[in-house]
């Protein structure tokens, strides 16, 4: 099933609650599933990013880097796991997020040299 709005209702009628907040990627509603997972219907299940710096305490550039990356790889191996179809948007999506990772990379290397 590739339609958004299928996927959405069959989420809806497997129990899922919809959220008030969107996808990070797309922009789409996200949905509570029973087990505490939150997913998108178009991108699979969203992971937070690791704990958020409390008040006083910085995050390193380094730290927020790797879960940028590690956010990234998820997003890949989610799209790489998907059975594909060889449409035009399947492969804008592969090529959109092996750029993402490509500039998150470049971004460690150049702090890892200052």
């Amino acid at each position: 099933m590739s339609d958004p709005i299928k996927k959405a209702a069959l989420l809806l009628k497997e129990g899922a609650t919809m959220l008030p907040e969107t996808c990070p990627f797309c922009g789409s509603p996200l949905y509570k599933l029973k087990d505490g997972r939150i997913v998108c219907p178009i991108h699979g299940e969203i992971r937070k990013m690791q704990k958020t710096a409390t008040e006083g305490e910085k995050k390193d550039v380094n730290d927020v880097l790797n879960d940028v990356v590690e956010t990234i790889a998820e997003r890949l191996s989610s799209v790489l796991s998907r059975e594909y179809t060889n449409t035009k948007e399947e492969a804008q999506e592969l090529k959109l997020w092996l750029e993402a990772l490509n500039l998150a990379l470049e971004a460690k290397k150049k702090v890892k040299e200052s």
